[in-house]
């Protein structure tokens, strides 16, 4: 049966209030902000100033974004900031709802794209995290985007597609990853349309154009246009030491094998890392994609309900950025660094759903 346009407007408006409740429960309106959130808010305020010079370690694009709404308050108060950002995090987090809507349509009627809209909705750990005020929430929004425009059966769109990667970097320095696992989707899902490469090398021009003047100014303040505080450090191999304020404990790859041999390394960097992602994967995972998602995973082998090509793109999706994570998960084990991939996890949770629904339990 075909839903109304209204209908499913009205069921996602409800959804993102019922969310939107959850998010504001978990708030304390009353507690400015600290630690990342707190970096990101002042230099919203620098840049109100005209302060634009970036830091080692954050992108800008979330900052550049708040500054514009503190010229609408005159306040003394760091809670007053504070407030005006986890207004803006609450609100973008709650406007994805709509954005997981529109991707889970590639992959199921209206129906089951409610389905995966509400799971996303009412995922505890986004809902805890979106009054955070950090980056997260416009990134996933982004990131949403940039999918959604991959999947498109016309190449052109590949272009918005890697113009929204280029947005992903100034939000998150390893935003950049993103643009490697989208190129990679692209490549092998549109591998048979002539206009692959011309389409793509658009893209590329628009995505350089985008990340230019970060790339520039990076260059000017750091001398190097990649650079990222983390990656002088991470091969240390030691959290503390990685956080520490030590200009002496910077160290290479080839360092770290010279010093302790290359089954060390690979211990460290390697199987560390693949452990801790697989560990907070099922952290992360509870309540309900602990028992939706490995049924998911199983039928999406033989995903007859669903385009293969999306399904494809979905597990390159996954399991590139997991890939590109390992080295990071072998030292710096957070979980919010993979909440990215929710609403990717969803996708295959809500095939189960689909099955039992319409096939019943003999679907097993």
């Amino acid at each position: 049966m075909e839903l109304s346009r209204k209908s499913i407007v009205l069921y996602l408006i409800l959804v993102t209030l019922v969310s939107l409740g959850l998010k504001l429960y978990t708030i304390d309106f009353s507690i400015p902000f600290s630690s990342d959130n707190l970096g990101y808010t002042l230099r919203a305020i620098s840049h109100t100033n005209g302060d634009f010079s970036q830091t080692p370690d954050k992108g800008l694009g979330w900052s550049i974004l708040i500054s514009p709404f503190f010229h609408l308050i005159e306040s003394d108060s760091l809670i007053d900031y504070s407030n005006v950002v986890r207004a803006l995090s609450i609100g973008i987090a709650s406007a994805s709802i709509f954005m997981v809507y529109r991707v889970g349509r590639k992959y199921f009627d209206q129906k089951y794209s409610l389905v995966v809209a509400s799971l996303f909705a009412f995922e505890p750990h986004l809902n805890y995290n979106a009054g955070f005020g950090l980056a997260e929430p416009i990134y996933h929004l982004v990131i949403l985007g940039t999918f959604y425009f991959t999947l498109s059966n016309k190449t052109k769109y590949i272009i918005t597609s890697l113009a929204l990667a280029g947005v992903l970097w100034w939000i998150r320095i390893n935003g950049l990853s993103i643009f490697v696992v989208i190129s990679i989707i692209y490549f092998i899902t549109q591998r048979k349309n002539p206009n692959l490469f011309r389409n793509y090398g658009l893209g590329i021009a628009v995505f350089l154009l985008i990340v230019s003047p970060m790339l520039m100014q990076r260059y000017d303040q750091f001398g190097d246009p990649f650079y990222f505080w983390y990656n002088e450090r991470i091969f240390v191999g030691d959290y503390e030491v990685l956080v520490s304020n030590n200009l002496d404990t910077n160290q290479s790859a080839i360092d770290y094998v010279d010093k302790n041999g290359i089954l060390s390394f690979i211990h460290t960097f390697v199987f560390t890392g693949i452990y801790n992602i697989f560990e907070v994967l099922s952290k992360i995972s509870l309540p309900y994609l602990f028992i939706l998602l490995p049924f998911g995973i199983i039928f999406s082998f033989r995903a007859f309900d669903q385009n293969t090509q999306y399904i494809k793109a979905n597990w390159i999706f996954i399991l590139a950025s997991l890939g590109l994570m390992v080295v990071t998960f072998s030292i710096v084990p957070e979980r919010r660094y993979l909440f990215f991939l929710f609403p990717f996890l969803i996708i295959f949770a809500t095939i189960p759903i689909q099955r039992v629904v319409e096939y019943g339990l003999s679907t097993f």
